[in-house]
């Protein structure tokens, strides 16, 4: 399945966990989401739905390519809910994270809304390894100042008024492992778009264990909120955009339907994500 060309391979254990042991190496997982495997083709991360630890419908238990454990993916939540609509007929259903339960709306066959917990700004929920204000953190002297928040996972979001690919491909890497992420960061480059009625920004992600991938979901949650928090999607009237519209790398045309958006208003105990899920194929794989 894949969420604006983020794609990740599910594996269905909901009924019998233990055929798929939490132990397994990490170098199975890497084996799994190599892009040379001609097996499974690859992923950017690989989603393994366990039976649900409290109420939800599901646990979703997250491995990223390098074969790490992740807290939260957005782009695989949605797509997490649409193969619960389809497979077990819940259209809303609840999906349990290390990064908090979040309940979801199946809009359509691939359009999914997702309810998010607020997102977190002290130093020591991003974590940072030190007491720092996190909405202006100087983590490169060739950069701008980062804006660091934890949305489930840590993410940093740089805005820059061009050149945010290259950036990320330049200095992801490197700043994904920069010490003051003792757990590692996302990173985030970001381009706030002029010519757009709705507040609308492109954004190039460096996903901490994946690289850079075509799309992350809770990069554009992060990118959304730093931007909404700076005032950067204030109209000239003064009044506060709190839709922000999220263009992958994946959408070069900027295709309406290939776009995450992100609703948050500041200090709300939640905020909406909305966005496309797809199916590719299905399949075994021994292990």
């Amino acid at each position: 399945m894949n969420g604006l060309g983020n794609d990740f391979i599910i594996f269905d254990v909901m009924d019998n966990d233990a055929s798929l042991p939490d132990d397994i190496s990490q170098n199975i997982w890497r084996n799994i989401a190599d892009r040379d495997n001609p097996a499974t083709k690859g992923c950017d991360q690989i989603l393994i739905l366990r039976a649900a630890h409290e109420q939800g419908d599901c646990f979703m238990d997250i491995r990223n390519a390098d074969g790490s454990r992740a807290e939260s993916c957005g782009n695989g939540t949605r797509a997490v809910a649409a193969y619960i609509a389809k497979h077990k007929g819940q259209n809303n259903p609840v999906i349990e994270t290390l990064g908090g339960s979040l309940s979801c709306a199946v809009m359509s066959e691939n359009r999914v809304e997702v309810t998010m917990p607020a997102p977190k700004f002290a130093w020591t929920d991003i974590p940072v390894a030190e007491e720092i204000k996190t909405n202006g953190v100087k983590l490169h002297d060739e950069l701008p100042p980062a804006f660091l928040v934890n949305v489930g996972n840590p993410h940093a979001v740089f805005f820059a008024s061009k050149k945010t690919k290259w950036m990320a491909s330049k200095y992801g890497s490197d700043l994904e492992m920069h010490p003051l992420f003792p757990q590692q960061a996302n990173i985030n480059f970001a381009q706030i778009l002029r010519d757009f009625e709705r507040a609308t920004i492109l954004l190039h992600t460096w996903e901490r264990g994946a690289g850079l991938t075509k799309a992350c979901g809770t990069g554009a949650c992060a990118t959304a909120i730093a931007a909404i928090e700076l005032g950067a999607t204030r109209l000239p009237d003064g009044t506060l955009r709190t839709e922000v519209d999220i263009i992958p790398p994946v959408n070069q045309d900027r295709n309406e339907s290939d776009i995450i958006t992100i609703r948050y208003q500041p200090g709300a105990e939640t905020y909406i994500m909305r966005g496309p899920a797809e199916f590719e194929f299905d399949g075994k794989v021994s292990l």
